[in-house]
């Protein structure tokens, strides 16, 4: 499923490009950023079966890859939450590798892209 959506919406992109002019390179590191952060409190929160903080963290991390247009990070962001709701560590565990491995595969395009 995950590899049939986009990494990125071209549409956000470009609106994000014109609205931030100077200041997009900015955001994107910021993204970045944020996109490590969110990936270790959800494995932190997965470690301790926080299911709570994880499900916090996954639904920020939604809102920010909602925000970049990132979509196929948006819809696993998702799968986490629900896992969390679920308290289910295993789908917890894979959707955090589906995540790693998908943060992993937009890093090259924000940042070569633009």
């Amino acid at each position: 499923m995950f590899e049939r959506l986009s990494d990125l919406d071209p549409a956000v992109q470009d609106m994000l490009r014109d609205l931030m002019q100077d200041d997009y390179q900015a955001l994107l590191q910021t993204f970045l950023q944020d996109t490590d952060r969110r990936l270790c409190q959800l494995h932190e929160n997965l470690d301790r079966h926080n299911w709570e903080g994880f499900r916090q963290a996954a639904h920020s991390f939604k809102g920010s890859c909602s925000n970049m247009g990132a979509l196929a990070l948006r819809e696993a962001c998702e799968r986490a939450e629900d896992a969390a709701l679920n308290a289910d560590p295993v789908a917890a565990a894979q959707v955090c590798a589906l995540l790693d491995r998908l943060s992993l595969r937009i890093r090259p395009q924000l940042v070569c892209r633009y």
